[in-house]
Order: structure tokens, then C-alpha cells, then sequence
């Protein structure tokens, strides 16, 4: 019998691709349609979502392919990977952990807000997709939290409210909770394969047959020998693929007051949050009160931006 795969990652990390390009590069009774949807996500492919109420039983399934994300797994529960590594260790004979960095945090931030749920496009859905997924105690922080900008209903606020709390809630949401929880695992299982989404943006290739080679799978020549069209459909489909190399264009300009204009760029209201959120840790607030019309240049944002007074 093949090895049981799982694969880790967080929503928007292309978990649903890597099971899908290991289906179709090594089941010759797997379908050879790609697997891409209108908004460039891989849900197209049927593959095996599983969280840990409905895998219990895993050694009776007949797929040998699964992904979990890592921040929650029962949500009823409130459980991470932290309290499930060991059973996924000993269920799967390999584990893929696909990681997210601050190279890669507006590209998956966007990625949620526009490809994995069904008001993907939506301002708002990353808000939505919280307090319907989150424990009962952080559901509460964020309603609370909401209440304080007087908003109740997430998809019918002002921008600037929604980018405001935005801000604050996305780098800690993908970045700051997944670090303590990848070191420890990386430390924990030197047996799983960490791959992150920069290495598949620029050695796509030779990452997808790493993935391969680790899982001990047989490849199909004659769909192997596509490698490089699937790439290309791949960015293709990855509308926000360099938008971390833009933002910190952005950034470098306002920090050296070299005038850039980003007019044309088409930011999303997450890339604004970010570029709040980044300046912030230079010491420098963006007055967003009722700044429902984000700047596009350096001149333009160098007025509303005063420096963050140290309370020490």
C-alpha cells in the first residue's frame, strides 16, 4: 500500500495544489484536468480536507492523501497541531508542513480574502471567516472588538474601519501564531518536509519533485514531462504572487520619502492593512480615521502619517 501523505499548511498556502500535483503526477487512474477554479484557487481538484473529528478512523479510508491546517484543528476544542502532532506522526508515513513567512504574508493574506471561502472578493471575508472558524473566546474578542468601532454587521462598514482592524488582526492571524508552532515542530520531527511558499514561487519545479521523491511515489513520464506548463497555468492563477516585493517597494519609498506613486497597483484593502501594520513597527501611525480612500503616492501618505510617541 502507497504511504499516507499529510499535508500541513495554513488556508490560502496551497495545501489543496500540492495534494493535487501529487495525485496527478503519480496516479495514472487520476484525472489530467487542471485544477484551477475562476479565482485562481486549486479547488477544482477533489482532495481530502479533514480536521480531527472526521479522520479518527484514517486507517479505513481508502485515499491516501490529506491536508490539515495547523492553527485549528476542532475548533469546538479550540486544538492545534500542538496537541495533535503526535497522532498525525504516527498516522501518516509522510508529512508535508508548507510554512509561511514574512516574504510571503500579502500574498497569502490576499489569497484568503479572494480564493478560499464563498464571499472570496468580499472586504471582509478574512473578518467573516474568523468568527464563524475561531474558539468561543476569541469569537467574543473579535465581536467585542468590532463593537468598539460601532459595526455589526462585517460586510457593511467603512473601509477605513475594516482596514484599521485589519491591521491589526492579519499578521497575527498567519504570521505571528505559525512561527512558535513551526520551530517547534521543525525541531520536534527533523522527519517531515518543510517546504514554504517562496520556494514554490522560484524553484517550482524542483520542489514539486522534492515533494515527490520525500513521499515515495512513482512518477508518470509522460505527465511529469508537463512540469513546466503546470507551472506556467500555476502563476498563471496567482494574481498576488509578488505583491510582498511591491509592498516593500512601497514601504522603502515612504521610509526614504522617495516619491513613488502605486496608483496603478490596484491595492487590495489587506495590502493597505499591511503597509499600516509595517510602519507601525517603524515607529509611524497612518491617520486612518475616516480614511476611506487609502493614499497612492508618498506625498499623498507622508500627510497622514505622524510618528508613534515612546511612552518610556
Amino acid at each position: 500500500m502507497e504511504n499516507k501523505i499529510c499535508i500541513i499548511y495554513p488556508p490560502g498556502g496551497y495545501g489543496t495544489f500540492i495534494e493535487w500535483i501529487i495525485n496527478y503526477l503519480c496516479d495514472v487512474e487520476f484525472s489530467t484536468n487542471m485544477p484551477f477554479t475562476n479565482v485562481g484557487n486549486s479547488h477544482g481538484a477533489v482532495g481530502h480536507l479533514n480536521f480531527v473529528e472526521r479522520f479518527s478512523d484514517l486507517s479505513n479510508k481508502q485515499y491516501t492523501t490529506c491536508r490539515l491546517h495547523p492553527i485549528r484543528w476542532d475548533y469546538e476544542k479550540n486544538q492545534t497541531l500542538n496537541d495533535m502532532d503526535n497522532f498525525v506522526n504516527a498516522n501518516f508515513d509522510k508529512v508535508i508542513y508548507i510554512d509561511v513567512t514574512d516574504k510571503s504574508l500579502a500574498w497569502l493574506c490576499n489569497n484568503v480574502e479572494t480564493k478560499v471561502d464563498l464571499n472570496s472578493g468580499t472586504p471582509g471575508t478574512y473578518i467573516d471567516r474568523v468568527i464563524k472558524d475561531a474558539s468561543s473566546d476569541e469569537k467574543q474578542q473579535v465581536e467585542q472588538a468590532l463593537k468598539q468601532y460601532g459595526a455589526s454587521d462585517i460586510f457593511n462598514i467603512e473601509p477605513w474601519i475594516l482596514r484599521d482592524f485589519y491591521s491589526g488582526l492579519l499578521p497575527s492571524m498567519n504570521l505571528d501564531n505559525l512561527k512558535e508552532l513551526t520551530e517547534g515542530v521543525k525541531l520536534k520531527y527533523p522527519n517531515w518536509l518543510f517546504i514554504d511558499m517562496i520556494e514554490l514561487k522560484e524553484e517550482f519545479i524542483s520542489c514539486i519533485l522534492k515533494v515527490i521523491e520525500y513521499c515515495e511515489r512513482t512518477l508518470i513520464p509522460e505527465r511529469t514531462d508537463k512540469l513546466e506548463y503546470i507551472k506556467n497555468e500555476w502563476v498563471k492563477n496567482q494574481k498576488f504572487i509578488d505583491r510582498d516585493t511591491l509592498l516593500n517597494k512601497i514601504i522603502n519609498s515612504i521610509l526614504n520619502k522617495t516619491e513613488y506613486d502605486w496608483s496603478d497597483s490596484n491595492l487590495t484593502l489587506v495590502d493597505e492593512s499591511l503597509i499600516i501594520n509595517i510602519l507601525r513597527k517603524h515607529n509611524l501611525e497612518v491617520k486612518s480615521f475616516n480614511l476611506n480612500k487609502f493614499p497612492t503616492s508618498v506625498k499623498d501618505i507622508l500627510t497622514y502619517i505622524i510618528p508613534i510617541k515612546d511612552d518610556s
